[in-house]
């Protein structure tokens, strides 16, 4: 009789839960509020989106005598146009395991920090000057292989005369990379300088006879010393009605969050609908991390 009692105070209480998560007897549940501040948090903060940026190149030193040699001029600009995606370096902390009074539990320690990789991916240009560029630059930089057709008749066969395996000075072949973000009116949102830095490996490209309709693409990683980001949100101008009026449901669904969890929510008709609305509630909150 104990186990039976119990059991209906558990459904009691679940019903009661579901009915207090739904709104029903009260003017306006906890949850309706967040909804609220969500999308009014939207309204008045907006969003970014990862398409609204640029990165512009520029042709290190040890290039600039050469550019007449292997039609560099137009380079930089063909590089900004072409580079469909860049990936903002990284900062980490390095810690290391220490013991604040000698012994007992360890914890982490900072001792240092370091930047993470810079990548750039570009669609490839028909006459190959994207790639010519960066194999050209790293050429500059060690001469790593035998000429190709487009390097210049230096006395050991490279862009800049260096006899084989032989390395360039790093004030001669780094350049600094600028990458700019916009928000949606157009309007820089966030720069990153990116100093000293030069390319460390060209991707691999892959051919295929079955990709008729695929571009190339060139993976670039770069490395570089340091980089420096200057926040410009003052000059933000951001729109009162971002979300176009279709309310949070509409909206999250327009971005394709969490649409089949929200597609489940129904009316409930029974206990058993009250259960699966608040499990499919708490599955929608632990996405947007509500407190």
């Amino acid at each position: 009789m104990a186990t039976k009692i119990n059991t209906a105070m558990n459904v009691l209480g679940t019903v009661a839960a579901g009915a207090s998560f739904l709104g029903l007897g009260t003017s306006k549940s906890n949850f309706d509020n967040k909804i609220g501040e969500f999308y009014s948090n939207f309204g008045k903060k907006g969003y970014t989106k990862t398409n609204r940026f640029e990165v512009l190149f520029n042709i290190p030193p040890i290039l600039i005598p050469h550019t007449a040699t292997y039609n560099f001029s137009e380079t930089p600009r063909l590089l900004s146009l072409r580079c469909e995606g860049a990936s903002v370096p990284g900062i980490s902390l390095n810690t290391s395991d220490g013991m604040r009074h000698g012994y007992g539990l360890t914890e982490k320690i900072v001792n240092g920090a370091q930047y993470g990789n810079f990548t750039c991916s570009f669609i490839g240009d028909q006459a190959g000057d994207i790639y010519k560029f960066f194999h050209v630059w790293m050429l500059s930089i060690v001469k790593f292989n035998e000429k190709p057709s487009y390097v210049g008749d230096g006395p050991s066969g490279n862009a800049t005369g260096a006899f084989p395996f032989e390395y360039s000075y790093k004030n001669e072949y780094a350049a600094s990379i600028n990458l700019i973000t916009y928000n949606e009116n157009s309007d820089t949102l966030r720069t990153f300088d990116i100093f000293e830095a030069f390319p460390t490996a060209i991707g691999d490209i892959q051919y295929n006879w079955g990709d008729t309709d695929n571009l190339v693409r060139i993976p670039i990683q770069f490395a570089y010393t340091y980089f420096k980001v200057k926040d410009i949100t003052d000059k933000i101008k951001l729109s009162d009605n971002v979300g176009g009026g279709l309310g949070l449901f509409g909206t999250l669904i327009k971005v394709g969050t969490a649409a089949q969890v929200l597609g489940s929510i129904k009316k409930p008709q029974s206990i058993g609908d009250i259960i699966n609305v608040v499990n499919n509630a708490k599955t929608v909150l632990s996405g947007f991390n509500f407190n």
